[in-house]
């Protein structure tokens, strides 16, 4: 998942998910591997993360009905433009 999806995911703003990522990595528990300057970020951590970190489970919960939610359209093929 990338930065903006996860913050539409967890309801914040894309700086607050670069904040977790950093928090994270400096407690050795990363929940984002940086790859060509884009961080593709592990759903499974960052939901544990969301959870142990950004309000206990009910936290957690919202933010996997918003996954659920908006997966479906971010996984349809994308268009290719044109230039």
């Amino acid at each position: 998942m990338t930065v903006e999806q996860a913050a539409t995911v967890c309801t914040v703003a894309d700086q607050a998910i670069y904040n977790w990522i950093d928090l994270a990595a400096r407690t050795r528990r990363p929940i984002a591997e940086k790859r060509a300057r884009v961080w593709i970020i592990d759903t499974a951590r960052l939901l544990a993360y969301v959870e142990r970190h950004r309000g206990g489970l009910p936290a957690r919960v919202k933010a996997e009905n918003r996954l659920k939610e908006f997966w479906p359209i971010w996984s349809r093929p994308q268009k290719l433009r044109r230039m």
